[in-house]
This record gives C-alpha cells, structure tokens and sequence, in this order.
C-alpha cells in the first residue's frame, strides 16, 4: 500500500470531493443533496487524502463572519479506522494556524468531535439535531493546539480529560498509582517499592516501541490543570479481534465520573478508531464503583468466573471470582443514543 499524502486539492477535483460528500453525507446522514451542492458557494480551501492514487478523504475551511471555519470533514467507508481523519485534521490546522488564523470553529460529528478535543478543541455547546445524528459546536485556539499537541501527545480525550502515551516521566504517578493499598483493593497484583514502579513503567515504554503495541497504557490528564491523575490501558487481541479496557485514578480524582468518562472514551477509541470487534472488561465482584461504570456505558455481564483470577496480597496467594462485560461493535452506535 502505497504512503497515505495529505495535500491541498486542486481545483479539477473539486467535483470528485463533491460526489464523496454526496456519497457519504447524503446517504449515511440524509442530508439533502443541495446542501452538498453550496458547497462552491463558501469559496472553501479544501485538503485530500491521497492513498494509492486515490482519493480516499477531505475536509475543507471557510470564512463566515464569526472567523475560519472547519468542517465537511469525510473519509470513504471502506477506508475507515485507519486514522486517514486525524491526519486530515492535524494537516489543516497546522496550515490554518501557520497561515495566520487564531481560531477555528466547527459544528462537529462525535467522531471528528473526538480528536479535536484530543488536540485542544473545547466545546462552546451543547450538541444539537443535525439531520441523522447530531453536531457540537467547538472551537479551537491556536494557543490550545500548540500546548496540547507539543506537550501531551493526546491521542483520546473527553469534556474534561486528556489520554495520552505513557512516557519516561510518569514513573511519580505510577509510583503513587501502584504503592497504594486502598488504589490497588480491588486489583489483583501486591503494591509496588520505587523500583519495582520503575521496571514496570519500563516495560510498558518497551511495548509501546513495537511496530503494534498489543497493551497500550495511557496517562490520564486533567484539562483544567495538566495534572495527571491516572492511568488506563487498552489490551488488543488480533486473534479475536477485541480490546480490554481498564483503569486506576489516584483518590483525589475519585467520585468525579471521570472514570465513565475513561470508559467510554477508551471503548469509542477501541471501535471506531482501532476497530476492534468486541471490547470487554474484568473486575472484582465486589468493586461495585466498577460495576456500574461499565453498566452505565452499556456494556452487559456476559460472564461470572468462579476463583479464576489469582490475588498476591502481601505476598499470600488468593483466588477471586471475576465477571466479564462486553459489548460488540454493532450495538456500540445503540448505547450512544
């Protein structure tokens, strides 16, 4: 497969961006044709993604009189859960914003709405009926782009949470995350010293170094401040096409539905990004906070293990029951309703 190029379009194919929009925006989302068509009217500059040849992607920018615009954001279906979006996305602001502009506003899909948010984008109101779907308002500063982008690397975030990479620097949050008991209650694993944090906070960087990471954690940020306060991880399996999601958060960060949040952010991630097949997720019996976090996100218990999970507890072995949750890619659009 030949690199994926992201470029200005030119003007002869203008009408082929024309046709895909009609493709997707009027048959996925019944929005009417002539809609599409004044399209031409905005004088719009327009960007592709080029893949073999082909056009497999666009999003355009145009000026109204609140300032620069950003929107008609499509990827075909077929090429879909490849990133080609966020790439598309990162490529025209990056122009915008070198071109002069400050701000940028869009009324956004939930998939497009996700990776603005991860780059600095921030909601200005409440999502609204759009045709089949809806649209946020948002806008994105120049400022919050370079600060997010240059200093987090988020790849996920929600209204109030950034996720991004693990790195070399997160040893103190791993540190407080994994030596506390009262954290680690309903986790199978004994706490950790310093050092025992250190080896572990190296393993998983040397995951993260594959070519496909199968265990990816993530830091969990706070927007409001920078401050980190958890982790959470996505775990794929290729052979069944699923991802188990999880999560710790320090206990300041605790009765504040941030960890639905993380839930759900990870689960959209896993399906629509990732595109897994299945996402599931293990807990303690007992941990009833996390019981009704997934049950919250629509996930259902598929399963109840009898002492199936292995406990070390200051250092004496102990045999859990464990329940599993799950949900499937196609019911994944029903829960959001």
């Amino acid at each position: 497969m030949d690199e994926l190029i992201i470029r200005r379009a030119t003007q002869g194919e203008i009408p082929q961006i024309i046709a895909m929009q009609r493709e997707v925006f009027c048959e996925e989302q019944d929005i009417p044709a002539e809609l599409i068509e004044t399209f031409l009217s905005d004088r719009p500059i327009c960007w592709v993604a080029e893949q073999d040849g082909r056009i497999a992607g666009s999003i355009s920018s145009w000026e109204e009189r609140d300032g620069t615009h950003l929107g008609r954001f499509v990827v075909l279906p077929h090429l879909r859960g490849r990133r080609i979006g966020t790439r598309m996305l990162h490529h025209a602001v990056r122009e915008l914003f070198g071109g002069g502009v400050e701000i940028i506003y869009a009324a956004v899909r939930d998939s497009a709405a996700r990776i603005l948010r991860a780059i600095g984008g921030r909601d200005i109101g409440e999502a609204v009926p759009f045709y089949r779907g809806t649209v946020t308002p948002m806008v994105l500063e120049k400022k919050a782009y370079r600060r997010v982008f240059m200093e987090t690397e988020a790849a996920m975030a929600t209204p109030r949470l950034l996720l991004r990479r693990m790195n070399e620097g997160d040893l103190e949050l791993v540190y407080r995350l994994y030596s506390d008991e009262e954290i680690l209650r309903y986790s199978p694993f004994d706490v950790m010293d310093r050092e025992a944090a250190g080896q572990h906070l190296q393993s998983i960087l040397r995951e993260w170094e594959k070519p496909s990471p199968a265990n990816r954690e993530y830091v969990v940020v706070c927007k409001e401040d920078g401050a980190p306060i958890g982790r959470c991880h996505i775990e794929l399996d290729t052979d069944t096409e699923s991802a188990m999601i999880g999560s710790h958060l320090l206990k300041e960060a605790w009765g504040k539905g941030y960890a639905t949040e993380i839930a759900r952010e990870l689960m959209a991630y896993s399906f629509e990004v990732l595109g897994v097949r299945r996402v599931n997720a293990l807990c303690n019996p007992d941990n009833i906070g996390s019981r009704t976090v997934l049950e919250r996100c629509g996930m259902r218990l598929e399963a109840h293990f009898i002492q199936k999970r292995r406990y070390v507890k200051h250092g004496a072995v102990e045999w859990h029951d464990e329940p599993e949750y799950a949900l499937l890619r196609e019911e994944w659009p029903r829960r959001q309703e």
